[in-house]
């Protein structure tokens, strides 16, 4: 029988709409437990629930054990022939109780919470020891205040391009909180063209097709700054 503290409940998430899937596909409310101890704890004996008052409301499977350090998924949707992790109740979005037991009196763990919000999970930070607070979804993972998701790649067009005033930033996809640098450059920009020179390091200045300003030198046939021949302007990176 483990001691309170060494297996918690670490994270729940009970707003399922985009997040991860059980065995049959579906969007499901889920809970994770965290063993903090090095060594595998067994769970035969323990139960979970969400009333206070039927403290054996579902329990862990025969002989089921969680790694040392190492995490448990069960399923809360009600739906116990999907498979052996999937309890016989459901977890309100608007605030209720959890419980971890073994249905005796010894609690090892328990919380009641209040609201929740669409696929932002609640769960103890730091990991396994930590007070509960929203987060991004970590599930069957350490928790974290930052998500650990790889953003999806999406395709980006400057339109038009090239622009000599105002352009728009278009996506394919929705990019949901988008940071944008806009850097001023300071001088005119365009390819070298290949400006013929006396001998390396010749100062090579030719005025911008655009605005008029002056190109910078070619120091021994590399661009320092500007460009040479055919410049055009860039007001915008």
């Amino acid at each position: 029988m483990p001691n309170a503290g060494d297996v918690v409940i670490n994270e729940f998430l009970a707003d399922n709409g985009a997040g991860a899937t059980d065995e049959a596909g579906e969007n499901e409310d889920w809970l994770e437990l965290y063993n903090n101890t090095a060594t595998p704890v067994n769970l035969t004996g323990l139960y979970l629930t969400d009333k206070a008052d039927n403290p054996t409301k579902w329990p862990f499977p025969a002989g089921v054990s969680i790694p040392g350090n190492g995490f448990l998924i069960v399923w809360l949707d009600e739906d116990q022939l999907q498979g052996p992790y999937h309890a016989n109740f459901k977890l309100s979005a608007g605030g209720e109780f959890i419980m971890l037991s073994d249905g005796a009196g010894t609690v090892l763990d328990s919380l009641s919470f209040g609201p929740q919000q669409p696929d932002i999970s609640f769960g103890r930070y730091p990991n396994g020891v930590g007070p509960f607070t929203f987060m991004p979804v970590t599930f069957d993972d350490f928790n974290s205040t930052t998500s650990t998701q790889s953003p999806e790649r999406a395709v980006l067009a400057l339109v038009p391009n090239p622009a000599s005033d105002a352009c728009t930033l278009q996506s394919d996809a929705p990019l949901g909180r988008v940071q944008v640098l806009i850097v001023w450059v300071a001088w005119c920009k365009s390819r070298y063209r290949g400006i013929s020179n006396d001998s390396p390091g010749t100062v090579a200045r030719q005025a911008c097709t655009l605005c008029g300003r002056q190109g910078d030198e070619v120091n021994g046939g590399e661009l320092v700054k500007g460009q040479g021949a055919n410049m055009s302007h860039l007001d915008f990176l």
